[in-house]
Order: structure tokens, then sequence, then C-alpha cells
């Protein structure tokens, strides 16, 4: 019995580690996770899920963010024989902050995130839309954003839309800013215009 308890004591730990260096890869300064599906023994793959969430704190402007999320799961592999632990976000629901201000959502059905939240990459149908142009959005197959840069370069059947005109402009890539007030797209892009404009 006594041995029981302390497996159970060392596996609950073994998840609390797991999901301390999980929130550090995907680089949040916290994170909330309410349920842990498996404790993994060292080089195995676990499941996070079930209200995931992060906040990104802005290294220039302190008391704002970059960015904050939510996702419902977490797969990672803990302890590879790297010794690295890496993860993927599943349904991923993403405020993107430009110099401390909401400025965009981005959601997608998968992605990661490198250098402490300044870099996400999703895949899967991204959509980024506007909070400070109401009916701006931008749909790919995949989509990085550079926090650094306050860029969001998008690939794969790449559309914008303008909320305020009515315009879309389809692309193969596209590069825009977080707020999506601007964009560029490749030479082979095609604009639709709406009558009457």
């Amino acid at each position: 019995m006594c041995c029981q308890k302390t497996t159970k004591v060392n596996s609950v730990a073994l998840s609390t580690v797991f999901i301390s260096i999980l929130a550090s890869v995907v680089g949040c300064a916290s994170a909330h996770v309410s349920q842990v599906k498996h404790d993994p023994p060292m080089n195995a793959q676990m499941i996070v899920s079930s209200d995931l969430s992060g906040e990104y704190p802005d290294p220039k402007r302190p008391g704002k963010l970059i960015m904050t999320m939510t996702a419902s799961s977490l797969v990672g592999t803990f302890g590879n024989s790297a010794g690295e632990t890496s993860g993927v976000i599943t349904e991923l629901r993403a405020i993107l902050y430009d110099k401390g201000i909401k400025a965009a959502v981005l959601t997608a059905p998968k992605a990661r995130t490198y250098d402490g939240g300044h870099k996400v990459v999703a895949n899967g149908g991204v959509r980024v839309m506007s909070v400070l142009h109401p009916g701006t959005y931008l749909t790919a197959d995949r989509a990085v954003w550079l926090f650094a840069t306050n860029k969001v370069i998008a690939e794969g059947h790449v559309v914008y839309h303008d909320g305020k005109s009515g315009a879309t402009f389809r692309a193969p890539s596209m590069v825009c800013d977080t707020k999506l007030s601007q964009f560029s797209g490749t030479s082979r892009s095609s604009l639709t215009i709406p009558k009457g404009f």
C-alpha cells in the first residue's frame, strides 16, 4: 500500500512538472489546466486537456500582453532522447496584441508556439479576425504570427477580406500587420471589388 501511494505521488509530481515544462514550451507566463488524462513515463506522450489557457507578457511594455490563448488540448512529448519537451496545441483561440492593444483574434485547429509566445505557427484552416477593423479577416491554410515585427505571414489559399470596402483579395501567400490594416500579396493574386465601390 505504501508503494502505491508513493507511485501515485510521484506520478502526480511528474504531471505537475510536465505541465510546467509544457507551459514554458508553449511560452506562456502562466497556464491553467483543469484535467490531465494520464501520467507518462519519461520519453512518452501525454495529453493535457480541457481549459488550457495562458497569458504572454510583453517584454517591452510591463503590465501589457502580447497574446492570450485558450485551447482544448496540448499533446506533448515529455523528455525525448534530446531531453526536450514539445507540444501541439489543438483548437487554438489566441488574442493577438499590437503595442499592448487587442488587435486580432487568431483561431486554428492546430498550432505551436515558439520563443516564449513571440512566434505562433498555426495550421489546418487558420482564421485571423481584426478587432480594430470590424468585418476584416484573413483565412489561410497556414499562418505564422511574429510578435517582433507585428506581422502575420499567411500561406496557401489565402483570402483577405476588407470589412469596410467589401473588397476580397486572394493570393497563394500574403503578409499583413497584426491589425490587418496593411497587407501585401504575391504576383499571382486576384482582387474582387464589390459593385458600386
